[in-house]
């Protein structure tokens, strides 16, 4: 389902009880962009942990590692529209060329 360099979006932000956030300890904000760093699975909770590119921590001092945040706070984005959004740019410009010809009117 996630992979390392996949986009993700956050879908939920909302501090966890059981894991009170840490001072100077950065966080994702829902519904903004993630690229996947790292993945891995909590010793305790078993959990599937995502490490992203655009937010760096220092290593838990428990741990010796970056925490990474629960992958349930995140849904992969498709990125498939991008072929499509591709091609109908490409079709507008086309458009915006022909249609500033000279074209002649049925009425004339």
């Amino acid at each position: 389902m996630f992979k390392v360099g996949q986009k993700v979006v956050c879908i939920n932000d909302t501090p966890d009880p059981k894991h009170p956030k840490r001072p100077g300890v950065k966080t994702p904000v829902k519904d903004k962009i993630y690229t996947i760093r790292d993945i891995y699975v909590t010793k305790n909770e078993k959990i599937l942990a995502l490490i992203l590119e655009e937010i760096i921590n220092p290593p838990h001092p428990s741990w010796d590692r970056e925490l990474g945040f629960k992958a349930i706070r995140f849904k992969p984005i498709d990125e498939s529209y991008k072929f499509a959004e591709e091609v109908l740019a490409k079709l507008e410009k086309g458009f915006k060329r022909k249609t500033r010809r000279k074209t002649a009117c049925l009425a004339d």
